[in-house]
């Protein structure tokens, strides 16, 4: 736990050029133990709040590397909105924000962990977690093939990566795209509370008394996206949730990842 705290302190006062560094350390630690914290042991729920302290903190600093602030998730995304996020995308650098790859670095540590605890059904764990994950835009879940693919392929492939991979870069490309799609479907914040409608269409009144506990934590764009997912088997416990259910398919495909 010392040690989560100790990263904590470092992320809010690193540099930004820090982050890759700090993720790596993070990827090590942030390692709950799923049977304990089912069993409720004491020691390892400090631990993963800690965990959360943690993807907070680095979550803010994801935000301040890309240069903006979070997105208003507790009112309907409106056309302008999802205008303006287009012309956000439009004015990235998109080189800049693939050469460091912070934004997606992070989801691979704690949008798949959010993803994995919804999965083991510690539900109140994931809400804690996934509400600390920023939603993103298209053009800032970049990153550059390099920084996770293995390091002797990189290797590999800077040596004589034409002979034995064909064109280096469209491999590059090809391999970054499948990464960032894994991102998408696994590891963001609306991917968790997709995940989570499946969980109440499927396990029914336990994981929609999950989503109700934790009501005050979720935001309008949440609840409107667990509720389209369930709606599909359990309109009834969908209706719970969101009552509106026609707002909430306009607010799932109005949103960002």
């Amino acid at each position: 736990m010392e040690d989560v705290q100790k990263l904590v302190r470092k992320v809010e006062k690193a540099d930004l050029s820090e982050l890759g560094g700090l993720l790596e350390e993070a990827k090590k630690i942030v390692v709950p133990d799923f049977d304990k914290l089912k069993k409720g042991d004491e020691k390892e729920r400090e631990k993963f709040e800690k965990m959360v302290e943690l993807s907070r903190a680095f979550a803010r600093r994801v935000l301040e590397w890309i240069g903006r602030e979070p997105f208003n998730d507790n009112r309907p995304p409106t056309k302008e909105d999802i205008k303006r996020w287009k012309e956000e995308e439009k004015r990235l650098k998109m080189e800049r924000l693939r050469k460091d790859g912070y934004a997606a670095r992070y989801l691979d540590v704690f949008g798949n962990l959010a993803y994995t605890l919804v999965s083991k059904r510690l539900y109140d764990e994931a809400f804690k977690l996934a509400v600390t994950l920023p939603w993103l835009c298209g053009e800032e879940l970049v990153i550059d093939a390099r920084l996770f693919l293995p390091r002797e392929v990189v290797e590999r492939l800077e040596e004589k990566g034409e002979m034995e991979l064909g064109d280096p870069e469209a491999y590059l490309e090809g391999e970054e795209e499948k990464y960032v799609e894994e991102l998408i479907w696994y590891a963001t914040r609306k991917a968790v509370m997709k995940r989570m409608g499946d969980e109440v269409d499927l396990r029914g009144e336990g994981a929609l008394e999950a989503v109700l506990r934790n009501r005050d934590v979720l935001s309008l764009w949440d609840r409107a996206i667990i509720a389209y997912k369930a709606k599909f088997g359990r309109r009834d416990l969908a209706e719970e949730i969101f009552p509106d259910l026609e707002e909430a398919v306009d607010i799932y495909y109005g949103t960002p990842y």
